[in-house]
């Protein structure tokens, strides 16, 4: 997924925000579309967190464990949540414990893969290691991804162009 970064702001929307929201009306595609948006938007997060984490200096690096864990996490209550959307006929109970349960592990991660995808990012813009606070524009920018992708997509590919001269 690190075609991602490559990509300009305006690619890159149409590809997470205008593409899925113009096959949303197909119910056939709704459900796949959904998916198909999650996997591009945390392949997304993905890359920028793991390229940024490898440009770090070792001597500072945070860990990627749970990061890791995080990005797993999301796929997996996705799934669970889409179980529970699918067969909410046959059993209600496991039904809604399903969808509180995946809802509640999807928040979390989530909430925790834009923290750290944040911070890599502010940390390469200002060059050491910042906290959750100091990197919180870009933790709202990466919540908020159909707006937030105007501001961290430009300052990824800054970042890249510095490192490799293909990016620009």
């Amino acid at each position: 997924m690190h075609f991602l970064l490559k990509l300009k702001s305006w690619q890159l929307f149409i590809l997470m925000v205008i593409i899925p929201w113009a096959f949303n009306n197909f119910s056939n595609f709704s459900l796949f579309g959904l998916f198909l948006t999650l996997l591009i938007n945390l392949g997304w997060m993905h890359s920028i967190a793991t390229t940024m984490h490898s440009m770090i200096p070792a001597s500072v690096k945070p860990s990627v464990t749970y990061f890791r864990y995080g990005c797993f996490l999301m796929v997996l209550s996705t799934i669970l949540i889409s179980i529970s959307l699918a067969d909410n006929l046959n059993n209600p109970t496991l039904t809604a414990w399903l969808l509180v349960t995946g809802s509640l592990v999807y928040l979390v991660s989530f909430t925790y893969v834009c923290s750290f995808s944040a911070r890599m990012v502010e940390s390469m813009l200002q060059g050491e290691i910042l906290g959750n606070s100091d990197s919180l524009k870009g933790i709202l920018c990466f919540w908020i991804y159909p707006i937030g992708l105007w501001y961290v997509q430009p300052a990824v590919r800054r970042i890249l162009a510095q490192y490799d001269k293909q990016i620009v």
